[in-house]
């Protein structure tokens, strides 16, 4: 069995047990997630792949193999992600949201950002700043890569359809918004 498999099928046993259970609190729960990720001002596959993000942030596997997945359910055609950057006031305003929001979470995710950017919690040289090193980096990096390519959103481009040129503007009603204030 693969990692995907793995973290898959222990997810299910995990649902089917709170299921069997008849959980308030996770019947509330999946109620919160159906209401939460349904279309509106943001498209679902949207939602998700903010979800990704913050679930690489919260050192959540299951969640990031879970989102991708129905990012590409609800059309995503690629994914991507970077290092979280906290440059200037940045750091500060998000650590005492972090633990205002996340008391018993907090410490673990600055450690993770720690862990990937040399004991820093920012990097800001040009080219390293929206990376970062060491094994569990890469661990997420491995896992990020493998479910893109499992659920199809490493490229996301139609066989047979060049690419839009990314120098050339778009056209007006294909992905630009106009300045039509009318």
């Amino acid at each position: 069995m693969n990692r995907l498999e793995e973290i898959s099928k222990n997810r299910e046993k995990a649902h089917i047990k709170l299921l069997s259970l008849k959980s308030k609190v996770y019947e509330a729960f999946l109620e919160m997630e159906r209401a939460a990720y349904c279309d509106g001002a943001l498209p679902k596959k949207d939602k998700e792949l903010i979800a990704v993000g913050i679930s690489v942030v919260i050192d959540c596997e299951s969640c990031m193999q879970w989102h991708i997945e129905q990012a590409a359910k609800a059309g995503a055609r690629s994914a991507s992600f970077t290092a979280l950057r906290l440059p200037g006031n940045t750091e500060e305003v998000f650590v005492k949201r972090l633990r205002e929001a996340m008391p018993l979470r907090a410490e673990r995710v600055l450690n993770r950002l720690r862990d990937i950017r040399d004991g820093r919690l920012d990097e800001s040289r040009f080219c390293e700043r929206m990376r970062g090193r060491g094994p569990y980096w890469e661990s997420v990096c491995d896992l990020f890569a493998l479910s893109k390519r499992r659920y199809g959103l490493d490229g996301g481009y139609e066989p047979g359809v060049a690419p839009r040129d990314p120098y050339k503007a778009a056209e007006p009603g294909h992905g630009q918004l106009g300045f039509d204030f009318k």
